[in-house]
């Protein structure tokens, strides 16, 4: 975003006001698209092209998807943003300018509202899901130069558990042109496992599915934050969360098996080629 230093005071607040509204209605709408990097592995396995395959828009996408999908919506506002990469996990988020500052957005850690960095702020924290024991999973930011360094964390009990750490570098160019298809085939060929993770809005919990690598490896279901871990199809615990899956994703329990079966399958086979 090209800021002119010559706007006034008066207008650059409001153009601030405008645009960490837009950011926060964007980002609460991402949220209707899931984290979910099977469908990156069931397109990189199409035969004609990743982008052949049509999916239901609630199964969600990769952080690569996500990103791009948010980007879009902020250009068709005039709201540019750069695309930032953590190459030790293929993890992708975006930055931009503000009056003040920049911001940073991270779809796939599901923030509930940007993070902001304005008038020399190096550190800042933002509520994210999910939501345990009434209290949100903290998202921290921190600038370290000119690196970008972020945690993901999670109550539990008395103490929070980091879920996920990244470290990008604010001033490298824009990553979605280095990120070809023979390095996303080869990243998850590398993978034992992919997950979906599917926030509910109404309880604040967010249900995570688990496919392993393997063709007799069995699909579990768990609550990210909550007790019990992961829980596998002969339990009820496992039904029963598969049925809040199939509610809010709004698609049939059979589309949904087979989306996973035919992805496991895809999966093993460019795996294999590699």
């Amino acid at each position: 975003m090209d800021l002119d230093p010559e706007v006034p005071t008066e207008e650059l607040s409001d153009m601030k006001t405008d645009l960490l509204t837009t950011l926060e209605t964007e980002l609460e709408r991402s949220l209707k698209f899931p984290y979910n990097n099977m469908t990156r592995v069931y397109r990189l396995g199409e035969r004609r092209g990743p982008r052949v395959a049509k999916l239901p828009e609630s199964y969600g996408g990769d952080c690569l998807e996500q990103v791009a999908r948010l980007q879009a919506r902020l250009r068709e506002q005039g709201i540019p943003t750069k695309t930032i990469l953590n190459p030790d996990v293929m993890h992708f988020a975006l930055i931009g300018e503000t009056p003040d500052g920049i911001f940073y957005l991270d779809p796939s850690l599901r923030a509930l509202k940007p993070v902001i960095f304005d008038n020399g702020v190096e550190e800042n924290t933002v509520n994210a899901y999910p939501r345990v024991d009434d209290q949100w999973s903290r998202l921290n930011a921190r600038k370290n130069g000119n690196q970008l360094e972020v945690t993901w964390a999670v109550p539990n009990g008395d103490r929070v558990r980091s879920m996920a750490t990244h470290r990008f570098a604010l001033a490298e160019p824009d990553a979605t042109p280095r990120t070809t298809l023979e390095i996303q085939r080869a990243w998850f060929a590398g993978q034992k496992s992919l997950y979906w993770q599917i926030p509910d809005p109404t309880t604040g919990d967010l249900l995570n599915i688990r496919m392993m690598k393997g063709k007799e490896a069995p699909l579990e279901i768990s609550l990210i934050g909550k007790r019990g871990g992961y829980k596998p199809e002969e339990s009820p615990e496992f039904q029963e969360r598969f049925e809040r899956v199939i509610a809010l994703t709004q698609v049939s329990e059979r589309d949904i098996r087979e989306f996973i079966a035919e992805t496991r399958r895809r999966w093993l086979e460019f795996s294999s080629q590699l």
